[in-house]
């Protein structure tokens, strides 16, 4: 019997979050390919899991054990006619984003979803109800759902990903769930034929020693603030890196790791031991909360210390919720409020916080409100200790806020202090935060460190932290605008006689605010670029037709002479007010020729705009990478319909952690095309970035002029199609596996001249 319902058990947690990154992937190609996509998913599955929390605890109260077993093996058997799932054909995204997401995952995958998420208490309540020896508590089972779930989610990018197409992983999906139905149907039949009198003293013991609204609020707040934080962290990463599956999966797992820590028979980790390592993980966390590292050991570094502070944040309040679980008879009460938590934490983060938040504050927030909930200590220290700790915390934030006038030597890197801090400091410190900075988080967190026994004094010193984090990089930021929407956050930077347009710690486009270089292209668009070059060839010819996938700040309308025309598809209406604001950017403004912007998906757009370009740029990033969607045979064929007969495809294939040159050569050479590489080349100032293109045409000869190189394919890289592609395959070396290493000496080496000496 144990046996027969741990599997079941296993398997239906392990399709439930095999699911999640499944469906996400299917839906992220027509949705921009945004990292919202994954949170907004999560928002709808957190939804639909406590709905299905909500059937289990109401139809046993209404319908008793015996019934309420028949009608969901009856409802798992009606669900399976609908598998496998697919998205629509012809399926067309609406204006909003958000709100499409939801209404296709109800559409297509909702029903399954909703009878998993109900499978998982149910089989638990079912197995209190037998005569087996363990069934007084059945919550050990919780930590078998939970180690399920976490192999269902390494499973996917892993091993489903990289070798399945989308149809068949869906294929293999509805198999496992053909099987977790027979499974069911085993372990109702122990229920009912061995259950009967259980059954029926469970069911009357449901009635009595109803839990106070406090302890069920409680149990609300625990779950509410592991589940936030899951989601903050998953924003940080894919919004930095790239939204892929296996970014999307880490913080889950381990949040999925501190349930099955917390609930198992024998807690692996002693509480204490989690209290004293969230004190200090919680606390570093908040110096370097705003914190934006731009080289891949600072990223790799920085994104583990804030999983650090999830994981052991959640080993705490999941341990809480178990230590405070109620007996079996309210074990469905116990998952609905636990789940209601969850999705309360989802909604916040996902769906409210983009709409009152300009950046992502919801995540040093969520800091503050996981210090609030640390367990009580039951031996505070003494008071001349905690006295000394709110003093250190109180006189560095004094500090932050009056004198960082008196160490501009130190803040510009001329002082002794900033020779030091780049010395003797790991790899994950960024650069510019000067010597007196870090020596005042030191004294916050030393403060914050004899505070961790009283709750309120260490939230306090968590929320100094925070702000002394807004501090110290207020000062370098200059931001004079600040949006947020459905596909990230976007600021503009005024420093150093320029505006600058960031994506997450990407740049997407700069100006030049001096009067005579204005005008000027500059970034990866600059006249002797490759996109200048590509443009320049193109123009010998004639009137130039350009499109542009992507617009930034539409710093390729400078390229444009009179009586040739740009069209720029852009698909975030953030970026278009940005960029067509007089007051942050002016070149389509300032444009010589025609200039239009068609807002909307590239792909959808482009077929509704019939016309024959010279010049195709595919430039559209999320964040550091390009979407999906605008790399695969099906968009290599419409961007062909719309392409000149002599005219030349370019794709932008700058990156820090994906290598996208073979893939495209494969693409190329599947179609039958021309492919040629930009030669590298370092920048000739300080306005001009470093960049790489790579451009497709029909013949040879019209990529001649260009003098660019080969481009190298590589037999274990296979082009991608809407149903077939992988990023995992294309992540760099260096990104894939030196996280391993993150204080490695090639950290040294990574740094600038300038920083070295």
């Amino acid at each position: 019997m144990l046996r027969l319902f741990g599997s079941a058990l296993l398997l239906s947690a392990g399709l439930l979050f095999l699911l999640e990154p499944l469906f996400a992937r299917m839906a992220l190609p027509l949705l921009g390919g945004a990292a919202a996509v994954w949170t907004t998913c999560v928002v709808f599955y957190q939804g639909v899991l406590l709905a299905g929390y909500l059937y289990a605890h109401l139809g046993r109260r209404t319908l008793g054990l015996r019934r309420q077993a028949l009608l969901h093996l009856a409802l798992l058997g009606l669900a399976a006619l609908v598998l496998p799932f697919a998205i629509p054909p012809g399926w067309i995204p609406p204006a909003s984003a958000p709100a499409a997401l939801l209404l296709l995952l109800l559409r297509t995958v909702a029903l399954p979803f909703f009878l998993l998420a109900a499978t998982g208490p149910l089989l638990q309540s079912w197995f209190a109800a037998t005569a087996h020896p363990r069934a007084s508590d059945p919550f050990f089972l919780y930590a078998a759902s939970n180690v399920g779930s976490l192999a269902g989610l390494l499973v996917y990018p892993f091993l489903l990903e990289p070798r399945l197409t989308l149809r068949a992983q869906a294929v293999l999906w509805a198999v496992g769930y053909g099987a977790l139905v027979a499974l069911a149907v085993g372990c109702g039949a122990f229920l009912l034929r061995r259950g009967g009198a259980e059954a029926a003293r469970s069911d009357a013991a449901a009635g009595s020693d109803a839990p106070t609204l406090g302890r069920r609020l409680r149990w609300l707040a625990l779950a509410l603030v592991p589940s936030s934080l899951v989601l903050g962290v998953t924003t940080y990463l894919s919004t930095d890196v790239v939204a892929i599956p296996l970014l999307w999966v880490i913080p889950l797992a381990l949040y999925l790791v501190t349930f099955a820590l917390a609930f198992a028979r024998r807690p692996l980790v002693p509480g204490r031991v989690s209290l004293a390592l969230q004190t200090g993980l919680l606390l570093a966390a908040a110096s370097f909360v705003f914190a934006s590292p731009t080289e891949s050991s600072q990223l790799v570094s920085a994104a583990a210390l804030h999983l650090l502070a999830l994981f052991v944040t959640g080993l705490l309040c999941h341990g809480e919720l178990a230590a405070d679980r109620p007996g079996p008879e309210r074990l469905t009460e116990f998952y609905l409020w636990v789940s209601a938590g969850g999705f309360l934490g989802g909604v916040l983060t996902s769906l409210l916080a983009p709409l009152l938040f300009s950046s992502i504050l919801e995540y040093p927030l969520l800091l503050i409100a996981a210090a609030l909930l640390r367990p009580r200590a039951s031996r505070p220290r003494r008071k001349e200790v905690e006295l000394l700790g709110a003093g250190l915390v109180a006189l560095a934030l004094l500090a932050f806020l009056f004198l960082p006038g008196w160490w501009s030597g130190v803040r510009s890197g001329t002082g002794w202090g900033a020779v030091l801090v780049e010395r003797i400091l790991p790899s994950w410190v960024p650069y510019h935060l000067r010597f007196y900075q870090v020596l005042l988080l030191a004294v916050g967190v030393l403060g914050g460190v004899l505070l961790a026994r009283r709750r309120l004094g260490y939230s306090a010193a968590v929320a100094a932290l925070v702000a002394m984090s807004a501090l110290a990089f207020a000062d370098r930021d200059g931001v004079i605008h600040r949006e947020r929407s459905f596909y990230g956050v976007h600021r503009v930077v005024e420093a150093a006689g320029r505006r600058t347009l960031y994506h997450g710690s990407t740049v997407h486009g700069l100006q030049s605010d001096r009067p005579g270089e204005r005008g000027e292209p500059l970034a990866y668009y600059d006249r002797r670029g490759p996109l200048g070059q590509a443009s320049a060839v193109v123009e010998q010819r004639g009137r130039l037709e350009v499109g542009m996938v992507g617009l930034g700040v539409g710093a390729a309308a400078a390229l444009i002479r009179p009586g040739s025309r740009i069209t720029f598809f852009e698909l975030d209406p953030v970026v278009v007010r940005i960029a067509t604001s007089p007051r942050l950017f002016s070149f389509l403004a300032d444009c010589q020729g025609e200039a239009e912007v068609v807002v909307g998906d590239a792909r959808l757009s482009l077929r509704r705009v019939p016309r024959s370009f010279d010049l195709l740029a595919i430039d559209a990033f999320s964040s550091d990478s390009v979407p999906i969607h605008l790399l695969t045979r099906e968009a290599l064929r419409l961007y062909l319909e719309r392409l000149a007969p002599r005219g030349i495809l370019l794709f932008h294939i700058s990156s820090r952690y994906l290598a996208l040159a073979p893939m495209l050569a494969e693409l190329a050479a599947r179609a039958g095309l021309a492919a040629r590489l930009s030669l590298p080349r370092e920048p000739d100032g300080p306005n001009i970035a470093r960049s790489t293109w790579l451009a497709m045409a029909r013949e040879e000869a019209v990529l001649a002029p260009l003098r660019w190189r080969p481009v190298v394919r590589d037999p274990r890289v296979r082009a991608w199609s809407d149903d077939d592609a992988s990023l995992f395959a294309l992540l760099k070396p260096s990104w894939r596996w030196d996280w391993l290493l993150p204080w490695r000496w090639s950290s040294w080496r990574s740094l600038s001249e300038k920083q070295r000496r």
